[in-house]
């Protein structure tokens, strides 16, 4: 997946400008077991294509800088956000799965991961909160 959006989560620099967020994520994350034909990525700044070839995209607005230290936060982060739209599960079981995402993460990463809640909704920090 990271291959077919290779050019539009990286500039020319190879600096991250955007990251995947959405079902792939949640698959990846064990959150569900279907497959998007969309293919859901954030980014700072701009509107994403909606279609290149034969792949669909959607994008959403990330309310922090994208850094490649940052990257699994931010999707973390989405994925609470977005916790209600996750299909084929309940939230209960989301919730346990992100306690354990969020339990293998260093001291320092959930520090990093609280600051970075701090741009999103306070439904976000709350579930984080109830979480960590």
């Amino acid at each position: 997946m990271q291959e077919i959006v290779k050019d539009l989560i990286y500039d020319k620099d190879g600096r991250p400008i955007g990251y995947l967020t959405g079902y792939s994520i949640w698959n990846d994350m064990a959150l569900t077991t279907q497959v998007a034909s969309v293919i859901m990525l954030a980014q700072i700044r701009g509107i994403m294509p909606q279609k290149e070839a034969y792949t669909r995209f959607a994008s959403c607005i990330s309310p922090n800088a994208i850094t490649k230290d940052n990257i699994y936060l931010l999707q973390i982060l989405d994925t609470i956000r977005f916790i209600k739209k996750i299909p084929d599960t309940e939230i209960v079981r989301s919730i346990t799965a992100l306690k354990s995402s969020i339990g293998q993460l260093q001291e320092n990463e959930i520090k990093r991961i609280i600051r970075l809640s701090d741009k999103y909704q306070p439904r976000v920090k709350a579930i984080l909160g109830a979480i960590s």
